[in-house]
Formats: structure tokens, C-alpha cells, sequence
């Protein structure tokens, strides 16, 4: 589903207030100056945090389960071979599943048959288009990776 874009507004902590998202999960808005790691997280990150991801031409898959090892290896599956992917839980999403892409979003409940081809194809028409503001990087080159918080749980 494609989304409004709300901005690149830069936010100094997740915690600061910014205006409500327009998407569960969120697919643009206010967000930090930091990415978190790209890979798989134990734990949630913020949205204000993975936004900066998406800016990146990253993609964010999102799960709402506990103890779903079996389903974190399934989105680990279709992940692979793409570098600027975020996978976390969200215990905020209304869907088990939700892919997030820069204005973008996906979301079902079981990762089987046809919602497994369609999230491939929103990894792989998302994965790796930048979407900063025009001008904000000279030459088009995304800047390096600023130090954030981790919340891989490593």
C-alpha cells in the first residue's frame, strides 16, 4: 500500500515528540539522525530509529509473535541476498507480518503461497532505492552510517 510521504524531519531520540505516522508501521515522518544495524534484532527498534533505514533504501520487516522461530527463519529466507534490510519485532503492528519501504507498506497474517511472492516482490522493487530529500547527498552517495544505539540485542 502506498502511503503519503510525510517528510525527513530529523528528531535528536526516539522519544521526542513528532507528528503522529500515517501507516502501521510507519513508511516515512520524523525520525533520527542514526540508523540502527542492518540484520536481525532481537529486540523492537524504534520506528523513529528504522525510518532512517528506509531513507536508505532499506526495507523493515516487522513480526508480532513471541517465541516464532520458525517464522523469523522464514523472513531471514526471504530476505537473503539483500544487504539493507531491518528485521525486528513490532509488538505494535496490527498484522503477525508487515514490510516497511520508504512510502511503502505490506502487511499480512500467515507468510504462505501468494503473500510470500508478495512480499519477494516488494523487497525487490524497494530494496536499495534511496529516498533522501534532493540535494541532501552530492553525487547521490548516501553519507556513512552514524553510531546509534544498538538494539540488536548483542
Amino acid at each position: 500500500m502506498r502511503h503519503a510521504d510525510l517528510g525527513h524531519d530529523h528528531i535528536p531520540l526516539p522519544e521526542f515528540p513528532h507528528a503522529p505516522y500515517n501507516s502501521n508501521p510507519p513508511s516515512s515522518g520524523a525520525h533520527t539522525a542514526y540508523t540502527a544495524p542492518w540484520g536481525v534484532h532481537a529486540r523492537p527498534v524504534p520506528p523513529e530509529v528504522w525510518l532512517h533505514n528506509l531513507e536508505h533504501g532499506g526495507v523493515v520487516i516487522g513480526y508480532r509473535c513471541d517465541r516464532c522461530d520458525d517464522l523469523v527463519d522464514q523472513l531471514k529466507d526471504l530476505a537473503h541476498g539483500y544487504a539493507l534490510i531491518v528485521i525486528a519485532p513490532d509488538p505494535a503492528l496490527e498484522n503477525r507480518v508487515a514490510l516497511a519501504a520508504w512510502g511503502h507498506t505490506l502487511a499480512f497474517d500467515v507468510l504462505t503461497g501468494a503473500n510470500r511472492q508478495a512480499a519477494r516482490d516488494f523487497i525487490a522493487t524497494h530494496h536499495g532505492v534511496d529516498h533522501h530529500p534532493p540535494g541532501a547527498h552530492p553525487h547521490g552517495a548516501p553519507p556513512p552510517e552514524a553510531e546509534g544505539p544498538d538494539h540488536s540485542g548483542h
